[in-house]
């Protein structure tokens, strides 16, 4: 897990609390096929996870020991296991007291209901019912190990939504009061409620209230609350068939498993088949800090001039964002004024850009300038391979910027003398905005005055194209 201190002052008082991120897997109904499971098994072994959650019917059709024997023999696996790690809620093919007295522990506290914080999340196995103690469930989710989790999960073996025999529409067949339980989950923010005894997988919409609260692949908690009801049956016991209702937002006949990764300020959801392959995916985040980090340059880099070169960094706006230019702390040039918050922008260096080793580039917001990301060391620029004027015969079309005037070079291996050049000015959106050169000229280094060239042009940040045959060059262009 990864883990960070967290030190918040509460009124005058100091809580310190450690804050993880936690990968688990959750699944249930194993029973009957050994070898389905034990495939299962070895498919998310390879995920890594930290803890492994079951929805009940462990085994039926063949041996607790033989169960036991799929994590064992995978070495990751037998650690969780050992280290009660591997933990379940009771199903209807398995004895309370055979769960009780299985070894090494797959339970918390010798009782087959229990709570426990795993990392940053909080889990309440309900055993068989989720309905049976609704009292006891409230306490858990109001304690303060549950409040301070980023997350909080429910698994049980009975459904509360199912298009199977074993639930429907918030009530299950069997009489669980779940009426309650559901208006505990929207109380105390359940993230998700995990099931089985139905053996497929289904998924309901985000539902809050006992109505959909959204169907999307994204949700923003901290402006939708909700509770995703999943029955995860698909472990190894014979599949049943699938059926359809109002709350029913993916299910499958399928085996299958889920792997969850849950961060501070996201849990994402995926579900894959007994092969690996995706079948359902979802993402939960919440309102965080904004940010904007950068991931390069970020110091000791050595760029030179003429290079085009990714500065790259990441973020959770969706604003624009400004590239600068730093050099020895003074601001050396605006890069780009306003670009996509997509973390990369191509900096084509200016062939006459001062070298030197003290250069960082800062990223800002353009709605709020507090969001700033910078180099955390300083980068080095040097000088570039220069165009050979005397070099009339280069075998490379180039094109760059020396002081004031454009230089392009057009190869002597062009078949002749003589090549049709077109050389054009563009805005950032591709719309042409003047035409420099549209001749037929020799091979070599030519000149173009750039200050006479643009006269009339706004200032800013362009894309300069050259044309000439299969010749295809562009750089960026900066105008002042």
């Amino acid at each position: 897990m990864k883990r960070t201190l967290i030190v918040a002052v509460i009124t005058g008082l100091t809580l310190i609390q450690n804050s993880y991120s936690l990968k688990f897997i959750a699944y249930g109904d194993s029973r009957t096929n050994a070898s389905v499971h034990k495939g299962i098994v070895a498919k998310f072994a390879a995920e890594n996870p930290e803890l492994v959650i079951h929805s009940g019917d462990l085994w039926d059709g063949y041996a607790s020991s033989d169960w036991k024997s799929h994590f064992t023999s995978v070495p990751a696996m037998n650690t969780l296991l050992t280290n009660n790690k591997i933990l379940v809620a009771r199903g209807n093919h398995e004895t309370e007291s055979a769960v009780k007295s299985f070894t090494p522990s797959i339970i918390r506290n010798s009782s087959i209901t229990y709570a426990f914080r795993e990392g940053n999340c909080f889990f309440v196995s309900m055993g068989y019912d989720p309905g049976a103690n609704n009292t006891w469930l409230e306490t858990q989710l109001k304690s303060t190990e549950s409040q301070t989790a980023d997350w909080r999960f429910i698994y049980a073996h009975k459904p509360v939504y199912s298009t199977g025999d074993h639930g429907a529409d918030g009530t299950t067949s069997e009489g669980s009061n779940v009426t309650n339980f559901r208006k505990l989950c929207d109380t105390y923010k359940v993230t998700m409620f995990f099931a089985g005894h139905d053996h497929f997988y289904e998924r309901t919409h985000w539902i809050y209230e006992g109505k959909t609260a959204s169907e999307a692949k994204v949700i923003n908690v901290s402006e939708k609350p909700g509770t995703f009801y999943s029955v995860v049956g698909g472990g190894g016991a014979p599949l049943y068939s699938i059926g359809s209702d109002w709350w029913v937002n993916v299910n499958e006949k399928v085996y299958h498993y889920c792997v969850l990764d849950a961060s501070a300020d996201s849990l994402k959801f995926a579900v894959k088949n007994s092969s690996g392959t995706v079948i359902d995916a979802v993402t939960l985040v919440k309102n965080a800090s904004p940010y904007v980090t950068l991931k390069s340059p970020n110091g000791a880099e050595i760029w030179k001039q003429g290079e085009t070169k990714s500065i790259s960094w990441t973020d959770n706006i969706s604003e624009k964002v400004k590239v600068e230019l730093f050099k020895g702390g003074t601001l050396n040039s605006v890069i780009i004024d306003s670009t996509e918050s997509d973390g990369e922008y191509a900096w084509t260096i200016p062939a006459n850009q001062m070298t030197g080793n003290d250069y960082k580039i800062k990223i800002t917001s353009r709605v709020n300038n507090s969001i700033v990301g910078q180099s955390s060391a300083n980068f080095t620029i040097e000088p570039g391979v220069a165009i050979s004027l005397n070099n009339t015969l280069n075998s490379q079309a180039t094109l760059q910027v020396i002081g004031n005037e454009l230089l392009y070079c057009l190869p002597g291996n062009n078949n002749n003398s003589n090549n049709r050049v077109n050389i054009a000015l563009y805005d950032l959106k591709g719309t042409l905005v003047r035409t420099l050169v549209d001749a037929t000229t020799g091979s070599g280094v030519h000149r173009i005055d750039i200050n006479a060239s643009v006269n009339g042009v706004s200032a800013g940040l362009y894309l300069c194209r050259m044309e000439s045959g299969k010749i295809n060059k562009t750089i960026t262009l900066l105008l002042k």
